[in-house]
Parts: C-alpha cells; sequence; structure tokens
C-alpha cells in the first residue's frame, strides 16, 4: 500500500487476496442482506446467484444455464425467503452448495470496534465509511502479526484512501484533503470487503457529551418546556386579540344596521 516503503499497492493485491469482482463459487461465508442483494445472477459468466431461505444462503451459480432455474426461482436470487416450506428447504440443501447464514447487523461503538483486534480470542473488525466488517477470516492479514494487524480495530477509511500503513493515516479518521481519486480507491476497497467479509453492522457515533461536561450541557428538555409556555402564552395573546377584533367588528356591525335601521324608518 502507498509507496515502497510500505510495500506497494501491487504486494498488497498480491498478499490480500481479495478474489477479483466475485469470490470462488461455494466459497463458505455469513452474510448480511444487503451483500446478498449484490448476488443476481447479473454479470456475464462470472456471475453469482446466491438464495437465501430461512437464513441458509445456497449459492445457485453454477445451475445459471438451466433455464427452469432461472425461471422458477430467478426473483429469489439476492434475497432471503422467509415463507418457504420443509419440502422446499430441503431440496436446496439437497442440491445446492450451502454457504453460510444471513446476519443481522448491528450498531457497533467505536470502544467495542477498538477491542476487535484478533488478540486473546477476540474478532477482528474494519470499518470505513460507517461499514463494519468482520474480517477475522483473513487472520493472517489483520490479525496480530499479520502485515495489515494496524487496521484491525480501526476506522481504516483515510488510510484505504490512500493506500497508507502509515500509523499516522489509520488513526486519522477524517477524510478531509482527499482527491476524487482517493476517493475512488476507498469505495474500491469497501466493495471488495462487502465481496469477501461479512457485513456486520455500522459504527455509531462518537460525539455525544461525556460525563464530565454533563454540568456545561444544556438542559434541552427545560429548553423546550420553556418555548412550549412561550408558544402557549402567544397563542392565548392571539386568541384573546382575535376575540377584541371580533367583539369591535360586532360593534361595527350593530352600528350599521342601526344606521341602516333609522334610514328606513325616515
Amino acid at each position: 500500500m502507498g509507496n515502497a516503503s510500505t510495500g506497494g499497492e501491487a504486494g498488497a493485491a498480491a498478499e490480500e487476496d481479495l478474489g477479483g469482482r466475485y469470490p470462488a463459487k461455494g466459497r463458505r461465508r455469513d452474510m448480511s442482506l444487503p451483500q446478498l442483494a449484490r448476488f443476481t445472477g447479473e454479470g456475464g459468466e462470472k456471475a453469482h446467484a446466491y438464495v437465501g431461505l430461512r437464513g441458509e444462503i445456497f449459492d445457485v451459480s453454477n445451475a445459471l444455464d438451466k433455464e427452469n432455474l432461472t425461471e422458477t426461482y430467478g426473483a429469489w436470487f439476492g434475497k432471503n425467503k422467509e415463507d418457504v416450506d420443509e419440502e422446499e428447504l430441503e431440496n436446496f440443501r439437497a442440491k445446492f452448495v450451502k454457504l453460510g447464514k444471513v446476519i443481522e447487523q448491528r450498531v457497533i461503538s467505536p470502544e467495542e470496534l477498538a477491542t476487535a483486534t484478533g488478540e486473546a480470542g477476540a474478532p477482528i473488525y474494519i470499518a470505513a465509511r460507517g461499514l463494519v466488517f468482520d474480517v477475522s477470516s483473513g487472520e493472517s492479514f489483520y490479525g496480530p502479526g499479520g502485515g495489515y494487524h494496524l487496521f484491525a480495530g480501526h476506522n481504516a477509511q483515510r488510510a484505504l484512501a490512500l493506500m497508507s500503513l502509515k500509523p499516522e493515516d489509520v488513526t486519522n479518521t477524517s477524510l478531509d484533503g482527499l482527491d476524487p481519486k482517493d476517493l475512488k480507491i476507498l469505495d474500491d476497497w469497501i466493495d471488495k470487503y462487502y465481496l469477501k467479509y461479512p457485513l456486520i453492522g455500522t459504527l455509531s457515533d462518537s460525539g455525544a457529551p461525556k460525563e464530565s461536561d454533563a454540568e456545561n450541557t444544556p438542559d434541552v428538555d427545560a429548553k423546550k418546556d420553556e418555548e412550549v409556555d412561550n408558544d402557549d402564552d402567544a397563542a392565548k395573546d392571539d386568541d384573546a386579540a382575535k376575540d377584541d377584533e371580533t367583539a369591535q367588528d360586532d360593534d361595527a356591525v350593530k352600528d350599521d344596521e342601526g344606521a341602516n335601521v333609522e334610514k328606513v324608518d325616515e
């Protein structure tokens, strides 16, 4: 990544084999629904088609050339169907390779991310653009002793965009100052991670006020109550003004009616 002193992108891509546009057919992996949605059988001869049934993911790619499969199950490609009977599920288990299971995404805090470094049996997570991937299956690259272990437990988006192994680019998560080319590189890495590693969730915001700052934090609820009271008072004033206007209008109408009566009497 980055330059010759850090190994170079060519070396990084060769070592951390991300499998090209598609992963190897039949390769076991769990995935989230957004990942499953990418495998719809479109894309030519290397296209993949995955079907989820009650949370079990099956690779039906090798049967795409069979017209009846696409006609019968094409609407299921890239989706997880829960409303299938046991007979249908057993049919898929008998005919197709089971890749893994559908995983539910969750919100992951920066604190939890920081502990997912692969040490002491912990999983290995990497975040980028708010997405968190479980790269534990790439332990030889991202685990302790691996060439990219410094990414583990970090929001590594800036380092990925710059293809850098410099610690300062790993700890700096800002994308400020990066040009469109850098951002395209980042998106390419995320796309590759989508195809290889489980997308387990999203990274939560870390800007919540600290307990030590609680005294300096405005009382939002009290402010809202004050605003509501002010609005109520204003509404009451408006109603009173409207009542006055209505009374004045009524008096004016009565005066007009009285004048008209006098004219008639004359």
